[in-house]
This record gives C-alpha cells, structure tokens and sequence, in this order.
C-alpha cells in the first residue's frame, strides 16, 4: 500500500460527495491507496453519502464514531493507515482529477519525509480565487528546520516517520500546526511540487471570526500549544543546536499572535491578556513580545493603553460580523 488518504466527516452533505468523488477519480491504481473516511457522529446525511461510496469503491475504509472532534477523527485514520505515506483531506475540500500517481511518483524517487503539495483557493461554486504562496517554488529538498512550515496539514507524511506523532485532543484551533512543528523537528527530506493537487474551499468569512476561535477551549488550547513547543524543545535540548532552538521563536510568536487577534482581542478579555502574559513568563519566553509589538502595537504596554488603541477594530468586527450574518440569513453568501 503506497498511500493512505484520511478525510474525517462532521455534518459534510453539502460537499462531502464531490470530496469523495475526487480522491476516487485518480490515476492511480486503487489497490495502490486506501481512503479511510471517518463519519465523527455526523448528523446530517454525511454517513449515507459515504456509504454510498463505499459500496462502488473497494479501497473506501469506513469508520463510525461518535463525535470527538476532527483531531480525535485524524487519530483514528492514523491508528489504522497501512500506507507507506499518509495524508489528510477534508470533507468540504477536493483534489484535483488524476493528480495522486505524479506526488506518489515524485515522493518516491526523492526518498521524502515530507511533500508539500500545490494548494489551490476555491469558493463555494468551486471557481478559484487564488493559492497559497510558498516562500520559494524551486522544489530544493531541505530538512525540516530549513524548508518552509505550513500551518495546513495539506501534506504527504512518510508514516514512519510520524509513528509517535498524534493530534493533540486539548487544542481545538490550529491544532494542524502543531502537527506539522512536531514533524518538522524530525524530518531530513522535505519537498515542494509545484503542480495542481488541491482544492481548498475557503469561506466568505475566515473561522478567526466564529465563535469557536473566541471560547474559553480555544484560548486553553492554544496555550498547550505553547506549552507542547516549549516540551519539544526542552526534550530535545541535548541534541538540537542553537540555530535550531531559535528557530521555534517564530511558531512562538505566530502562535500568540494568533491568541491575541482571534481570540483575545475580538472578546476584549483582560482576564486572558493578563495570563498570556503570566504564561509568556513561565515559558521565559517574553522576549518574543518586542516583535509582537511591531504587529500588535501597546502589547507590552498597560491593558487601558491596548484596549483603547485596539477596541475600535473590535466594534467594526462586531458590526461586519452582524450584517454577515443577516446576509447569511437572507441566503445571499453562502458560507463553507
């Protein structure tokens, strides 16, 4: 088995039969690739769908669980992937037609640890609206503290090496990105192909601005998330150099960033921008709060002096998200 394709399910109707369409209309020979989909408690149609897949396609892997969440979901296609590389797709994305066989091909004759592929915008009609940009398009192969990180977990991992690599069930937001900090810390060979894989069906509105990404669990989440970096540095402090140490000063800063543009800021929370601080300290890690200022000014200032430069980018939030939702509610945008 060459590859194994984990998409989880939660409430996917709408799209989830043009997800699976996709990763069955491929080049590549289906004895060569399982597609594990998990339904994670999915209340909608989501699990006849995908029984209806199932039944015409025999390298469809069907898992029924309750709901724990899409961490908990990838877990489960991972403890049961025979790939030899292993990647995710979710249910609401596409692949392009017959584009699997050139990144196995491509994986293969670079002996990789990590692929990552071409990653095409789309909007809820399926018409591209754009692709994320990597740093450099070359395709050099470069181990993981060299090679550009993607926060997406649209990748292709050598199962091997990501064996002992799990998503962690405390972080409900970003929790890809930790996935993909974790592998780079071990990966040698990682890769970049510049030829067309993936659709990913971006929403009118990011998730930064739902109410998940402003809950309590989010912000505890992102916390461990800090936390998790801080441990593999510290677990790995007799082997990794001093470059390589300096290098998780940037998930450091993109992590907190994030906390306070999603998370803190949006909900106008003293309480959490009072143990952000508290935490950065624990972490010894306050030194990243200089370069936060250059993206988050009055950060290192008094909470009144933040809160009265930010609080007018907060109100204009609040109003855009009001008229999205009443457009929402009138069916004139569609969200992902």
């Amino acid at each position: 088995m060459k590859l194994s394709i984990i998409i989880p399910v939660y409430n996917s109707e709408k799209y989830l039969g043009q997800c699976l369409q996709s990763v069955c209309d491929q080049d590549l020979p289906k004895s060569d690739y399982e597609i594990i989909v998990i339904n994670d408690g999915s209340k909608d149609g989501s699990r006849e769908i995908i029984l209806s897949f199932k039944a015409r396609y025999n390298n469809i892997i069907f898992i029924d669980q309750e709901n724990k969440g899409v961490s908990a979901a990838r877990n489960t296609g991972l403890d049961l992937a025979l790939g030899e590389y292993v990647t995710f797709v979710d249910s609401d994305d596409e692949i392009y037609a017959n584009s699997l066989q050139q990144q196995v091909t491509y994986i293969k004759e670079n002996n990789l640890d990590l692929l990552y592929p071409k990653i095409t915008y789309i909007n809820a009609r399926g018409e591209v609206t754009g692709e994320f940009k990597m740093n450099s398009e070359t395709g050099e192969i470069l181990d993981g503290f060299i090679h550009q990180r993607r926060g997406y977990i649209v990748a292709f991992y050598k199962r091997e090496l990501i064996k002992d690599i799990r998503f962690n069930l405390k972080i409900s937001i970003a929790e890809d990105s930790l996935f993909n900090i974790e592998v780079h810390a071990i990966a040698k060979r990682c890769g970049y192909l510049r030829s067309l894989y993936y659709k990913y069906r971006k929403g009118i509105i990011s998730t930064s601005n739902s109410k998940t990404t402003q809950s309590e669990k989010a912000f505890d989440g992102m916390i461990e998330q800090l936390w998790c970096i801080k441990r593999l540095i510290e677990a790995n402090k007799d082997i990794f150099t001093e470059k390589q140490v300096v290098y998780y000063d940037r998930p450091f800063y993109v992590t907190i960033e994030m906390m306070m543009k999603v998370n803190v800021i949006p909900t106008i929370s003293l309480s959490r921008f009072k143990m952000l601080k508290r935490e950065m300290k624990r972490l010894n890690i306050e030194y990243i709060a200089d370069k936060l200022e250059e993206s988050l000014p009055f950060f290192k200032a008094h909470w009144l002096l933040f809160f009265a430069y930010h609080s007018p980018k907060v109100f204009e939030y609040r109003i855009k998200t009001y008229i999205y939702k009443k457009l929402l509610q009138s069916k004139m945008i569609v969200h992902k």
